[in-house]
C-alpha cells in the first residue's frame, strides 16, 4: 500500500489508482481510514484526482451492527437504552473510522446525536500506528524521499491528531469551550448533554441543516458570503481567540439559516498568547505590504548582518507575491505557514512549532473555501481579520481589560510602598542608600548624581509624610473619631496633597533651572 502511495505522491500513478487506494486504506479500517481522510487534504502530494477518491472516505466508514453499538450504549450507561431514549433511529447518520452517530429522541423530547466509538478502536488504532510506522521507516529505506515529500512527516502529524479524537470526554469538553468563545458570532455549536457523556459515549444537541458540498443550488454571491463568514470565523479563532478548530473540513460545517454550523471537536488546536501576538504581527505586516517590518518581526530575536536582513526582506516580499495575493484555488493554502516556516528557517530563525498545525487546519479549511468562492485570496482573509484585530487591541473592552489590569498594579505598588520606604529611611539613617550607580571620576558628573539624589531623597520623604497624613486621616474617618469631621478631613487631605504638589513641582522647577 505505501509502495502505491509512493508512486501516487511522485505524479506517476495510474487513472485507478486513487480508486485502488481508497479500497485498500477501507478493507484495513481503523487508522488507515483516518489516514486517508488526512491525506485527501494534502494538494502539495497527491493530484486532484487522487485526493476526490480520498474524500469519499470522509463520511463512508465501515458500519458496525447496531445491536453492537446499543451495547456499548447500556454498558457506557449502565442502564438499558429505553431508560434514557424515547427513540433511537435504526440506521446511522454518520459512520466513521472511530464510531457512528445516530438520531435519538429524549424522554423530554428533545432531539439529540449520539456518537458511540466503536468496541475495541482504542487498541486498533494505537495498534495501526505502530503498523504504519514500521511501514513507513521500511518504505523509506528502500525508495530515497525526495526533500518535497515526507511520509514520516504526515505520519506525525496524523498520529498526534488522531490520539485526540479518542476520548469523547475531551470532544465534550471542547465543544463547551468552543461554544463560549463563539456566542457572539454566526458560528453555532451543539450543545453537550454532559449527564449522558462518557469516555466512549457523545450526546449532543441534534443540529439542524445541509453541507456545505450539497448547495449546488445557491447563487453565486450567497457561496461567496459564505466562504467570507467561514474565512473570517476561522481566522478569528485561530488569531484571536487563539482556540480553533483542529478539523474544519466540508464534511464537519453545515449550514442553517446563514449561519455556520460546526460539528466534530474532537481534535481542536490552540495557539498562545506569545505566539499569537507575533503572528499577528506578521498578518499586519503582510497586509499592509510592509516587508522591512515584516523582516524586523520575524528575525528581532536575532542579529542580522545588512546584507542578510536586505535578502530577508527580499525573500518576504516574494512569499507574499507567490500566496497573498493569489486566489485560493491557485495556491496550497495549507503550505502558506509551512513555507513560511522553511524561509525563515534558512535564516536560522525560530519558528514556534504550532505554524504546523495552523498549516494542516487550513489545508482542511483550504476546500471548504474553494468550493465556495475560488477566487477569495489570501489577502482577503487577511484584511478583514486586520481590523477584527484592531478593535481587539484599541477597542473599549480591550482598552477597560488593561485599565483594569494597570489598577491592579497600582494597586499591588501601593501596598508594597510603606515597605519599601522603611527600607530606604532605614538605609539613609545608617548612612548607606539603597542605590548604587558606578561612573568614572568625573567631578561635574559626580555633582549632577549628588543634587538628583538629593533631590530624591526630599522627594521620598515628601511621598512619605503625604502618605502618612493621608493614613492619619483615614484612621480619623474609618474610626469615627470626633476630632474629625466629614467635611474636615476632605478639606484636610486636599490641602496636604496641593501642598505636596506644589512642593514637588517648585523642587523639579528649581532642578531644571539649575542643570540648563
Amino acid at each position: 500500500m505505501l509502495v502505491l502511495i509512493r508512486r501516487i505522491s511522485t505524479k506517476k500513478e495510474k487513472a485507478d489508482d486513487g480508486r485502488k487506494l481508497k479500497e485498500s486504506l477501507q478493507s484495513l479500517g481503523g487508522a488507515f481510514i483516518k489516514l486517508g481522510q488526512f491525506m485527501s487534504l494534502r494538494k502539495d502530494f497527491f493530484s486532484t484526482n487522487v485526493r476526490k477518491e480520498l474524500e469519499l472516505l470522509q463520511d463512508n466508514g465501515k458500519e458496525e451492527d447496531m445491536e453492537i453499538m446499543l451495547t456499548v450504549l447500556e454498558n457506557e450507561w449502565g442502564q438499558p437504552v429505553h431508560e434514557v431514549l424515547k427513540d433511537i433511529d435504526s440506521t446511522p447518520i454518520g459512520t466513521a473510522s472511530i464510531g457512528q452517530v445516530y438520531r435519538g429522541v429524549l424522554h423530554s423530547n428533545e432531539i439529540v446525536a449520539i456518537k458511540i466509538k466503536k468496541p475495541k478502536i482504542d487498541r486498533e488504532i494505537v495498534r495501526d500506528i505502530k503498523r504504519l510506522k514500521v511501514m513507513t521507516a521500511w518504505v523509506e529505506r528502500l525508495t530515497k524521499p525526495s526533500s518535497s515529500f515526507s511520509f514520516t512527516k504526515i505520519l506525525e502529524d496524523f498520529s498526534e491528531s488522531l490520539l485526540k479524537e479518542l476520548d469523547f470526554r475531551q470532544e465534550a469538553y471542547y465543544a463547551d469551550m468552543f461554544a463560549a468563545q463563539n456566542q457572539s458570532t454566526t458560528i453555532q455549536v451543539p450543545r453537550v448533554y454532559h449527564n449522558f457523556s462518557t469516555t466512549h459515549v457523545l450526546v449532543m444537541e441534534y443540529m439542524r441543516g445541509e453541507k456545505i458540498v450539497d448547495f449546488p443550488h445557491l447563487s453565486s454571491d450567497i457561496k461567496q458570503q459564505l466562504a467570507i463568514e467561514f474565512a473570517k470565523d476561522l481566522f478569528h479563532q485561530i488569531f484571536i481567540n487563539g482556540f480553533f478548530h483542529g478539523d474544519p473540513h466540508p464534511g464537519n460545517i453545515l449550514v442553517h439559516k446563514g449561519n455556520l454550523v460546526y460539528l466534530d471537536f474532537g481534535n481542536m488546536g490552540h495557539l498562545y498568547a506569545p505566539t499569537r501576538l507575533w503572528m499577528n504581527k506578521i498578518l499586519f505586516s503582510l497586509m499592509n505590504e510592509d516587508f522591512e517590518r515584516l523582516s524586523d518581526v520575524v528575525s528581532e530575536e536575532i542579529l542580522l548582518e545588512p546584507a542578510e536582513k536586505r535578502r530577508l526582506t527580499l525573500d518576504l516580499a516574494i512569499f507574499s507575491e507567490k500566496y497573498v495575493k493569489s486566489q485560493v484555488q491557485k495556491i496550497n493554502l495549507g503550505s502558506v505557514f509551512l513555507d513560511l516556516m522553511t524561509l525563515l528557517k534558512q535564516y536560522s530563525i525560530y519558528v514556534p512549532p504550532e505554524m504546523i498545525q495552523i498549516g494542516n487546519v487550513l489545508a482542511k479549511a483550504e476546500g471548504t473555501i474553494a468550493l465556495l468562492h475560488p477566487k477569495l485570496t489570501l489577502k482577503d482573509m487577511i484584511q478583514s481579520l486586520g481590523k477584527q484585530m484592531a478593535k481587539e487591541k484599541y477597542g473599549f473592552t480591550s482598552l477597560s481589560k488593561k485599565q483594569s489590569v494597570n489598577q491592579d498594579e497600582m494597586y499591588q505598588m501601593l501596598t508594597e510602598l510603606p515597605v519599601h520606604l522603611h527600607r530606604i529611611v532605614k538605609n539613609l539613617s545608617m548612612g548607606s542608600t539603597p542605590v548604587t550607580v558606578r561612573v568614572q571620576a568625573e567631578k561635574s558628573l559626580l555633582k549632577k548624581i549628588d543634587r538628583m539624589m538629593n533631590l530624591f531623597t526630599f522627594g521620598l520623604i515628601l511621598l512619605s509624610f503625604s502618605i502618612i497624613s493621608t493614613g492619619i486621616i483615614l484612621s480619623l474617618k474609618l474610626t469615627d473619631s470626633n476630632l474629625l469631621s466629614g467635611d474636615h478631613a476632605v478639606l484636610l487631605g486636599l490641602s496636604s496633597s496641593l501642598i505636596v504638589t506644589f512642593v514637588f513641582i517648585g523642587m523639579m522647577i528649581s532642578y531644571v533651572g539649575k542643570n540648563r
